[in-house]
């Protein structure tokens, strides 16, 4: 099927035979990007409708593997969401803040769809789900930061129902979800590089959306993440990953509690050249 579909001249002018060409494409080869760039044309041409194109990628994401790791198919996840719910545009781009430890730009918040909670929650979700089928997916976690980007510009959107609580609320329960990601995938960087990205989204979310029962995040999540690295690194020091995470962790800290930290790793007498190496990264990053 693969190969005759491959044979027929791919037109747009025709939509029944382009959709049907480009679905056994992207069936055996879900980055084709001539058939992707083709189902664009067919949805901005009315063709195709951008919502069952959404379902469709959610479908096949789920159950191949191929498909969870290759960039161009969350790319073109992503292009299709901009077509359903619009993007920030310029009216909300200088409002939001860029934060320390938060890869933002506004330009960057420009072109972010203005997903709903329901959205979001869904591709959260789906990333989870490819990650487990594909291990250490690098380029599914890189659509994941996108997400949680558009929690944060939301959170500055007068227009958006669910209000700052709403994604606070949501990304509070991805951040333990991503922690209990990790306790089972130690060895999966990307993974818990996103962990303390988060950690420092959460800890310098806007103020004025915290409620009374969310009055201590900063406190809270430097010493969640803090013991979490070290109960992991006990366990499996082996794992640069986590000599990785502890690193990123420690960065965040005041230099008297690097200094406590790193004498009772030393105690644990654990790592090795992982140790000194953390220790030299450590003295000439934060002299």
């Amino acid at each position: 099927m693969y190969l005759r579909a491959s044979a027929v001249p791919l037109s747009c002018n025709i939509p029944k035979e382009a959709i049907a060409i480009t679905i056994a494409l992207l069936l055996f080869n879900s980055g084709h990007q001539t058939a992707l760039n083709a189902r664009k044309r067919l949805i901005e041409a009315g063709h195709l409708d951008v919502l069952d194109e959404i379902r469709l990628f959610e479908k096949i994401a789920r159950g191949s593997r191929e498909c969870a790791k290759q960039s161009i198919v969350w790319g073109h996840r992503w292009w299709c969401h901009t077509q359903l719910y619009g993007m920030f545009g310029p009216t909300i781009a200088p409002n939001v803040p860029t934060l320390k430890n938060w890869a933002t730009t506004p330009e960057e918040i420009y072109f972010l769809p203005k997903l709903p909670l329901s959205a979001v929650r869904q591709e959260f979700d789906l990333i989870r789900h490819t990650c487990g089928t594909y291990p250490r997916n690098y380029h599914a976690w890189t659509y994941w930061h996108s997400i949680a980007n558009v929690c944060y510009a939301s959170s500055y959107d007068l227009e958006a129902r669910e209000g700052r609580q709403g994604f606070l609320d949501l990304l509070l329960r991805e951040y333990e979800d991503l922690r209990a990601w990790v306790d089972l995938h130690v060895s999966d960087y990307s993974a818990i590089h996103q962990l303390c990205q988060l950690g420092s989204l959460i800890q310098t979310w806007p103020v004025a959306s915290r409620t009374e029962e969310t009055p201590g995040l900063p406190n809270e999540f430097s010493a969640s993440l803090l013991s979490h690295s070290l109960s992991l690194l006990q366990s499996y020091p082996s794992h640069e990953s986590l000599w990785m995470y502890i690193r990123f962790v420690l960065g965040q800290h005041e230099p008297g509690e690097r200094s406590r930290v790193l004498e009772g790793i030393k105690a644990l007498d654990v790592g090795g050249c992982h140790y000194d190496r953390l220790v030299r990264w450590l003295s000439y990053t934060h002299l």
